[in-house]
């Protein structure tokens, strides 16, 4: 019940104890308390309550300034593409960022980071690209991925970025989500998924809820669970304690 229809009830009843009892000289105290109690929650509440989202294209929400895709139950997911386009593409690359990321995770700079190495070395083991040279100083992405015929989309998973939230999230609407732009963008039956950190745990779904759809999976840093039975248990302990309690 919110907290307003509770003071009001609470000051019926003080009004009616007040009455009944006015004649034995006492007073309620702790209800009189109780009341205080009950005003300063709702002001609490009131004042950490988040205000009203505005997604991104709605009135009074911010522009939409990236493509976007519609999914199957009318919500909007934005993306970015990179590498060459998609009916020249050998291979063709879903990415979903962790945490604080975005779309705009996918190599998409002109020139390579360590982040972007490691992401562009996975994705030559990931699609078996055995005759590659891999040139550090002066490597820029467009002129790699259009050399391996790599066409790349990262998308603003839901409620990041420019996409729109989903109530009722869940792993499944994850993995739907992925369906839904490979559909959307004309992938094709089956593509690449790479994952980074927390964006893993939609391609964990994927493989359980569509694994017909994929041609392969990359994880970089995935999210696990420490009591999966296929690992070894001491280890498994071990570094689920060296982990910050935060996290555990």
């Amino acid at each position: 019940m919110p907290s307003k229809y509770c003071c009001f009830v609470l000051t019926l009843y003080y009004v009616w104890w007040f009455t009944v009892h006015a004649g034995n000289g006492s007073t309620p105290v702790g209800l009189l308390v109780l009341m205080v109690v009950a005003l300063v929650v709702g002001w609490f509440v009131n004042a950490v309550r988040p205000p009203t989202p505005t997604p991104c294209g709605t009135p009074g929400g911010p522009p939409v300034t990236a493509p976007r895709v519609r999914t199957r139950d009318g919500r909007y997911l934005a993306y970015a593409e990179s590498g060459v386009s998609r009916d020249k593409a050998r291979f063709k690359v879903v990415y979903s960022h962790g945490f604080s990321g975005s779309r705009m995770d996918s190599p998409r700079a002109s020139q390579v980071g360590l982040g972007a190495l490691l992401i562009l070395a996975l994705l030559c083991m990931f699609l078996c690209i055995s005759s590659f040279f891999l040139p550090i100083f002066g490597l820029r992405f467009a002129e790699l991925l259009e050399e391996l015929g790599v066409y790349m989309v990262a998308f603003d998973r839901a409620g990041y970025g420019e996409s729109d939230p989903d109530p009722r999230r869940s792993l499944h609407s994850a993995a739907l989500d992925i369906a839904d732009l490979a559909d959307a963008l004309g992938l094709g039956p089956k593509f690449h998924l790479v994952c980074s950190s927390l964006g893993c745990h939609a391609g964990w779904a994927a493989v359980k809820y569509m694994p017909h759809r994929l041609d392969g999976v990359a994880m970089m840093a995935p999210v696990i669970n420490y009591r999966w039975s296929g690992l070894p248990r001491g280890l498994a302990r071990q570094l689920y304690r060296k982990q910050p309690v935060g996290d555990q």
